[in-house]
Protein backbone atom coordinates (compact mmCIF):
# COMPACT_ATOMS: atom_id res chain seq x y z
CA UNK A 1 0.00 0.00 0.00
CA UNK A 2 1.30 2.97 -0.95
CA UNK A 3 1.88 6.22 1.18
CA UNK A 4 -1.60 8.00 -0.64
CA UNK A 5 -3.51 5.01 0.42
CA UNK A 6 -2.31 4.52 3.63
CA UNK A 7 -3.10 8.41 4.40
CA UNK A 8 -6.91 8.04 3.76
CA UNK A 9 -6.87 4.51 5.25
CA UNK A 10 -4.96 7.08 8.46
CA UNK A 11 -8.50 9.15 7.29
CA UNK A 12 -10.78 6.77 7.50
CA UNK A 13 -9.47 5.82 11.29
CA UNK A 14 -10.19 8.70 12.44
CA UNK A 15 -13.49 9.57 11.11
CA UNK A 16 -14.31 6.38 12.87
CA UNK A 17 -13.47 7.29 16.21
CA UNK A 18 -15.20 10.73 15.95
CA UNK A 19 -17.92 8.49 14.66
CA UNK A 20 -17.77 6.71 18.05
CA UNK A 21 -17.21 9.41 20.45
CA UNK A 22 -20.08 12.09 19.65
CA UNK A 23 -22.93 9.20 20.47
CA UNK A 24 -24.66 8.56 23.99
CA UNK A 25 -21.54 6.41 25.65
CA UNK A 26 -21.54 2.88 26.08
CA UNK A 27 -19.21 0.43 27.94
CA UNK A 28 -17.49 -0.09 25.03
CA UNK A 29 -16.76 2.96 24.16
CA UNK A 30 -15.57 3.63 27.67
CA UNK A 31 -12.90 1.19 27.80
CA UNK A 32 -11.98 2.28 24.62
CA UNK A 33 -10.99 5.70 26.33
CA UNK A 34 -9.84 3.71 29.37
CA UNK A 35 -7.28 1.43 27.52
CA UNK A 36 -5.89 4.35 25.45
CA UNK A 37 -6.64 2.12 22.49
CA UNK A 38 -8.85 5.39 21.71
CA UNK A 39 -5.99 7.94 22.06
CA UNK A 40 -3.40 5.65 20.02
CA UNK A 41 -5.47 5.12 17.37
CA UNK A 42 -6.31 8.53 16.38
CA UNK A 43 -2.64 9.39 17.61
CA UNK A 44 -0.94 6.75 15.11
CA UNK A 45 -3.36 8.00 12.16
CA UNK A 46 -2.62 11.72 12.48
CA UNK A 47 1.32 11.36 12.54
CA UNK A 48 0.99 9.64 9.07
CA UNK A 49 -1.15 13.50 7.63
CA UNK A 50 0.32 15.84 6.58
CA UNK A 51 0.25 18.37 9.01
CA UNK A 52 -0.66 15.97 10.99
CA UNK A 53 0.96 18.30 14.30
CA UNK A 54 -1.89 20.49 14.08
CA UNK A 55 -4.09 17.90 15.67
CA UNK A 56 -1.60 17.32 18.47
CA UNK A 57 -3.54 19.55 20.76
CA UNK A 58 -6.69 17.98 20.60
CA UNK A 59 -4.68 14.73 21.17
CA UNK A 60 -2.63 16.20 24.18
CA UNK A 61 -6.13 17.57 25.32
CA UNK A 62 -8.33 14.43 25.17
CA UNK A 63 -5.43 12.23 27.19
CA UNK A 64 -5.44 14.64 30.13
CA UNK A 65 -9.26 14.40 30.13
CA UNK A 66 -9.36 10.60 29.83
CA UNK A 67 -7.23 9.97 33.27
CA UNK A 68 -9.59 10.33 35.43
CA UNK A 69 -12.99 9.53 33.89
CA UNK A 70 -15.11 6.94 35.23
CA UNK A 71 -17.89 5.60 33.09
CA UNK A 72 -20.47 7.15 35.07
CA UNK A 73 -19.61 10.90 34.66
CA UNK A 74 -18.53 10.25 31.03
CA UNK A 75 -22.16 9.70 30.32
CA UNK A 76 -23.69 12.50 32.65
CA UNK A 77 -21.58 14.85 31.33
CA UNK A 78 -23.30 13.73 27.39
CA UNK A 79 -26.82 13.82 28.39
CA UNK A 80 -25.91 17.64 30.37
CA UNK A 81 -24.72 18.69 26.68
CA UNK A 82 -27.10 16.91 24.32
CA UNK A 83 -30.56 16.16 26.52
CA UNK A 84 -33.03 13.93 24.36
CA UNK A 85 -34.93 16.87 23.00
CA UNK A 86 -33.23 18.79 20.73
CA UNK A 87 -32.09 22.60 21.56
CA UNK A 88 -31.15 25.53 19.51
CA UNK A 89 -27.94 25.29 22.08
CA UNK A 90 -26.07 22.42 20.11
CA UNK A 91 -28.14 20.07 18.33
CA UNK A 92 -25.79 17.02 16.35
CA UNK A 93 -28.38 17.21 13.56
CA UNK A 94 -27.38 18.93 10.08
CA UNK A 95 -31.33 20.18 9.12
CA UNK A 96 -31.20 22.14 12.27
CA UNK A 97 -28.96 24.58 11.23
CA UNK A 98 -30.02 28.03 9.06
CA UNK A 99 -33.10 26.13 7.46
CA UNK A 100 -36.01 27.39 9.59
CA UNK A 101 -38.51 25.77 7.33
CA UNK A 102 -40.08 22.33 7.71
CA UNK A 103 -40.22 21.79 3.80
CA UNK A 104 -36.49 23.27 4.10
CA UNK A 105 -35.13 20.77 6.67
CA UNK A 106 -36.74 17.67 4.99
CA UNK A 107 -35.20 18.50 1.69
CA UNK A 108 -32.05 18.56 3.33
CA UNK A 109 -32.19 15.24 4.79
CA UNK A 110 -33.29 14.24 1.51
CA UNK A 111 -30.14 15.43 0.01
CA UNK A 112 -27.77 13.76 2.89
CA UNK A 113 -29.73 10.14 2.67
CA UNK A 114 -29.06 10.63 -1.21
CA UNK A 115 -25.30 10.56 -0.92
CA UNK A 116 -25.99 7.26 0.96
CA UNK A 117 -28.05 5.83 -0.67
CA UNK A 118 -25.56 6.46 -4.10
CA UNK A 119 -23.47 3.85 -2.23
CA UNK A 120 -26.39 1.38 -1.65
CA UNK A 121 -25.86 1.96 2.29
CA UNK A 122 -29.05 0.79 3.54
CA UNK A 123 -31.28 2.04 7.24
CA UNK A 124 -29.74 0.48 10.04
CA UNK A 125 -31.24 0.89 13.69
CA UNK A 126 -27.32 0.06 14.78
CA UNK A 127 -26.55 4.23 15.74
CA UNK A 128 -30.27 4.65 16.18
CA UNK A 129 -29.55 8.48 15.50
CA UNK A 130 -31.51 10.15 12.27
CA UNK A 131 -29.34 10.13 9.29
CA UNK A 132 -28.06 13.71 9.66
CA UNK A 133 -26.27 13.38 13.22
CA UNK A 134 -22.49 14.42 12.78
CA UNK A 135 -22.18 10.72 14.03
CA UNK A 136 -23.27 9.08 11.04
CA UNK A 137 -22.43 11.71 8.86
CA UNK A 138 -18.82 11.44 9.99
CA UNK A 139 -19.44 7.51 9.36
CA UNK A 140 -20.22 7.73 6.08
CA UNK A 141 -16.75 9.80 5.61
CA UNK A 142 -15.09 6.99 6.83
CA UNK A 143 -16.56 4.70 4.55
CA UNK A 144 -15.51 7.00 1.75
CA UNK A 145 -12.08 7.41 2.95
CA UNK A 146 -11.75 3.53 3.45
CA UNK A 147 -13.15 3.00 -0.03
CA UNK A 148 -10.66 5.36 -1.57
CA UNK A 149 -8.28 3.20 0.22
CA UNK A 150 -8.68 0.29 -0.51
CA UNK A 151 -9.47 1.50 -4.52
CA UNK A 152 -5.95 2.85 -4.56
CA UNK A 153 -4.43 -0.29 -3.33
CA UNK A 154 -6.08 -2.17 -6.11
CA UNK A 155 -5.05 0.51 -8.48
CA UNK A 156 -8.78 1.25 -9.51
CA UNK A 157 -8.61 4.58 -10.40
CA UNK A 158 -12.38 4.97 -11.73
CA UNK A 159 -13.42 4.01 -8.06
CA UNK A 160 -10.42 6.11 -6.60
CA UNK A 161 -11.83 9.46 -8.79
CA UNK A 162 -15.82 8.66 -7.68
CA UNK A 163 -14.84 8.29 -3.93
CA UNK A 164 -12.75 11.34 -3.72
CA UNK A 165 -15.12 13.51 -5.56
CA UNK A 166 -18.04 11.99 -3.11
CA UNK A 167 -15.78 13.61 -0.58
CA UNK A 168 -15.06 16.41 -2.01
CA UNK A 169 -19.03 17.30 -2.67
CA UNK A 170 -19.91 15.92 0.86
CA UNK A 171 -18.08 18.26 2.74
CA UNK A 172 -18.50 21.14 0.68
CA UNK A 173 -22.35 20.67 0.95
CA UNK A 174 -23.01 19.34 4.30
CA UNK A 175 -20.23 18.69 6.81
CA UNK A 176 -17.82 22.00 6.12
CA UNK A 177 -21.17 23.52 5.97
CA UNK A 178 -22.42 22.96 9.58
CA UNK A 179 -20.11 21.07 11.57
CA UNK A 180 -17.96 23.73 12.38
CA UNK A 181 -20.77 26.27 13.35
CA UNK A 182 -21.94 22.90 15.55
CA UNK A 183 -18.56 22.67 17.37
CA UNK A 184 -18.42 26.48 18.07
CA UNK A 185 -21.48 26.48 19.87
CA UNK A 186 -20.24 22.76 21.32
CA UNK A 187 -17.56 24.78 22.77
CA UNK A 188 -19.77 27.17 24.37
CA UNK A 189 -21.90 24.64 26.38
CA UNK A 190 -19.11 21.95 27.70
CA UNK A 191 -16.12 24.44 28.63
CA UNK A 192 -14.52 21.81 30.50
CA UNK A 193 -14.26 17.90 30.65
CA UNK A 194 -13.90 14.87 27.51
CA UNK A 195 -16.11 17.11 25.14
CA UNK A 196 -14.71 20.24 25.47
CA UNK A 197 -11.39 18.37 24.45
CA UNK A 198 -13.35 16.53 21.73
CA UNK A 199 -14.41 19.69 20.30
CA UNK A 200 -10.42 20.73 19.66
CA UNK A 201 -9.47 17.86 18.11
CA UNK A 202 -12.63 17.54 15.83
CA UNK A 203 -12.23 21.02 14.60
CA UNK A 204 -8.87 20.87 14.03
CA UNK A 205 -9.60 17.42 12.07
CA UNK A 206 -12.25 19.56 10.20
CA UNK A 207 -10.50 22.17 8.78
CA UNK A 208 -7.48 19.96 8.18
CA UNK A 209 -10.20 17.92 5.33
CA UNK A 210 -11.68 21.42 4.30
CA UNK A 211 -8.32 22.28 3.13
CA UNK A 212 -6.69 18.66 1.94
CA UNK A 213 -9.78 18.26 -0.36
CA UNK A 214 -9.73 22.20 -1.59
CA UNK A 215 -13.20 22.92 -1.00
CA UNK A 216 -14.79 26.50 0.38
CA UNK A 217 -17.83 25.47 1.98
CA UNK A 218 -20.74 28.21 2.81
CA UNK A 219 -21.38 28.44 6.54
CA UNK A 220 -24.81 27.96 7.48
CA UNK A 221 -26.60 30.16 10.29
CA UNK A 222 -26.93 29.06 13.83
CA UNK A 223 -30.20 26.35 14.72
CA UNK A 224 -33.64 26.87 14.12
CA UNK A 225 -35.17 23.84 15.85
CA UNK A 226 -38.39 22.47 14.48
CA UNK A 227 -40.83 19.81 15.03
CA UNK A 228 -39.25 17.80 12.27
CA UNK A 229 -39.84 14.25 13.49
CA UNK A 230 -37.20 12.42 14.75
CA UNK A 231 -35.94 9.60 12.50
CA UNK A 232 -36.13 5.97 14.32
CA UNK A 233 -33.31 5.11 11.96
CA UNK A 234 -30.15 6.04 9.94
CA UNK A 235 -28.24 5.20 6.93
CA UNK A 236 -25.68 3.57 8.66
CA UNK A 237 -22.36 2.79 7.03
CA UNK A 238 -21.68 0.48 9.80
CA UNK A 239 -20.81 -2.49 7.45
CA UNK A 240 -17.40 -1.01 6.91
CA UNK A 241 -16.26 -1.60 10.50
Amino acid sequence: MDIVSIKALARSVIYKHLSLSFLYPDLEFYELLKNRMFIKRIRDASTLLKNGKELEKGLRMLEENVKNLTFTSLQAEHRVIFSNIPSNECPPYEAEYGTAHIHQKTKELADVSGFYKAFGLNPSNKIGERFDHISVEFEYMHFLTYGEAYARDKNDANMVEIYVSTQRKFVEEHIGKWVPVFLRLLKKKARKGFYNALVVFASDFVSYEISLLGVNPEEVGKPEISSLAMEDECFSCGSCG
